[in-house]
C-alpha cells in the first residue's frame, strides 16, 4: 500500500507517524511547507483534494498497488493504525471511506477527518 497525502496543513504528529509507518507515502501539496522528509511536489491547487489525488494517479500511481488517499490533517493513534487500513484490501474492500471514530480491523484505528483507500 502506498499513501497519498493532499498537503497543506502539514501536522507534524500525522506527518511524523506517515514517515515512520515504512509505507512509501506522497505528498501532493498546494502550499510549502514542511513534510518532515516525505518525498512531495507542489502542484497548483485546483479541484481541492480530488485534484491532489487525480495528480498522484496521473503522475506517481503504478496503476497496481493499492493507495490510501487522505488529507494531511488526519489524526493516527500511530504509525500501526496504517496497518489496519491496509487489511481492508486483504477483506475484500475495494473502497472505503473512513469517517470520524471509524473502526477497522478489531480496535479503533485513531483515524479521524476523512480518508480513502482505493484498489
Amino acid at each position: 500500500m502506498k499513501i497519498c497525502i493532499a498537503g497543506w496543513y502539514f501536522r507534524p504528529n500525522f506527518m511524523h507517524a506517515v514517515r515512520d509507518s515504512d509505507y512509501p507515502a506522497y505528498v501532493v501539496k498546494h502550499r510549502e511547507g514542511d513534510t518532515f522528509g516525505i518525498a512531495s511536489r507542489l502542484y497548483g491547487n485546483q479541484g481541492l483534494e480530488f485534484g491532489a489525488y487525480r495528480q498522484f494517479v496521473e503522475n506517481r500511481w503504478d496503476g497496481k498497488e493499492d493507495v490510501f488517499f487522505c488529507h494531511d490533517d488526519i489524526a493516527v493513534s500511530d504509525k500501526w493504525a496504517f496497518n489496519d487500513v491496509e487489511r481492508l484490501a486483504g477483506m475484500g474492500v475495494d473502497q472505503a471511506d473512513l469517517e470520524q471514530s471509524a473502526r477497522v480491523g478489531t480496535g479503533p484505528t485513531g483515524i479521524a477527518d476523512h480518508a480513502r483507500i482505493s484498489s
